[in-house]
């Protein structure tokens, strides 16, 4: 049976001198360490401090500590029921890092099962290093990833046609960042804002939120760019989760594929009709309300008018009116 590797092992010269490291210039990054580790967290936070890194501790689930904003997360996870650890812990750490701006996050551990490394980075680690390991490696990792994030004022940028705006926002959401993303296209200069990895508000000309994101993510040609933002405001509401609203605009897409050749034309004019509007369901996803209010102030408002007076993205407006149509709670006419 092959040994268990052994816990990071810190020589008592490397705390005092350190004669392969040469500190970067300026203010030292500062590391946030999260220790599963009590009897080496002493250790391995003097290894760090000697090579140039500020190590502030937080204990998980500790929600009245106040380490300050961190450069990086650290989370070393001891030897012992490591696979456990680790999938009870990243998650938390995940939400703590959502406080701070969502810094980089590397994790520390032992265990060299491939598939826990690989679970571990898809659920937004940024590095996993196996111990043991020579602690110059570690702090050359993580400042590394802090050299990145702070010099990248745009992390990503490309055309559409390579890379859908879907992966954008999934990446985003990955992630669990705070990001601006700036699109342009044929519609013009839009935006996307994303909080913490969810989603907190869209524009691209007139209209603004879900349906300027709908707009956007129907794009197949154009520009983006994502920045980061380093710093969430006080009081800044939580936004909504983007997996939710990918699935919306998938079911979207897909109605408008079932209803292909039976949509609206644009000089079909739209009557109240006579069934109620109850016998939809539940059809949150659509902006029933906002069409039947309009059409009963401008009954005869023909689809090409509605299109450019009604603050809607295309999609979800074109789905809407079938949706009323069929089942009589709006009359159609040529």
């Amino acid at each position: 049976m092959t040994p268990e590797p052994s816990p990071l092992v810190l020589p008592a010269t490397a705390v005092t001198r350190c004669p392969h490291y040469t500190p970067t210039p300026g203010s030292p990054h500062k590391t946030l360490l999260i220790d599963l580790c009590p009897t080496l967290s002493v250790g391995l936070s003097e290894a760090l401090e000697a090579r140039g890194l500020r190590v502030s501790s937080l204990e998980l689930g500790d929600q009245a500590a106040d380490p300050g904003r961190p450069d990086l997360i650290l989370l070393h996870l001891p030897a012992q029921g490591q696979e456990l650890n680790l999938r009870e812990s990243l998650p938390q750490v995940r939400e703590v890092g959502r406080r701070f701006g969502s810094p980089p996050l590397v994790v520390l551990a032992a265990a060299r099962d491939r598939a826990l490394r690989v679970w571990a980075l898809r659920q937004g680690a940024d590095d996993y290093l196996v111990k043991p390991c020579h602690p110059d490696e570690l702090v050359a990792r993580c400042q590394r990833l802090i050299c990145r994030r702070r010099s990248s004022g745009f992390l990503l940028r490309g055309e559409l046609s390579a890379f859908p705006l879907v992966q954008v926002l999934q990446r985003c959401e990955r992630l669990a960042c705070s990001e601006s993303i700036t699109l342009r296209c044929n519609l013009g200069v839009g935006s996307i804002e994303v909080r913490r990895g969810r989603f907190a508000g869209s524009e691209i000309g007139q209209l603004s939120g879900i349906d300027a994101l709908f707009s956007l993510l129907s794009l197949r040609d154009g520009h983006f760019a994502v920045q980061t933002r380093s710093v969430d405001r006080e009081g800044e509401p939580e936004g909504l989760e983007v997996e939710g609203l990918l699935m919306d605009f998938a079911w979207l897409q897909d109605e408008l594929k079932r209803r292909q050749g039976r949509l609206p034309e644009p000089h079909s004019r739209f009557h109240l009709g006579t069934a109620s509007a109850s016998s939809l369901g539940d059809l949150d996803r659509l902006p029933v309300a906002e069409v039947l209010q309009y059409l009963g102030h401008h009954p005869g408002s023909t689809l090409f008018h509605l299109e450019h007076t009604l603050p809607l993205a295309k999609e979800r407006l074109l789905v809407t009116l079938s949706c009323l149509s069929e089942e009589g709670i709006l009359e159609r006419r040529a």
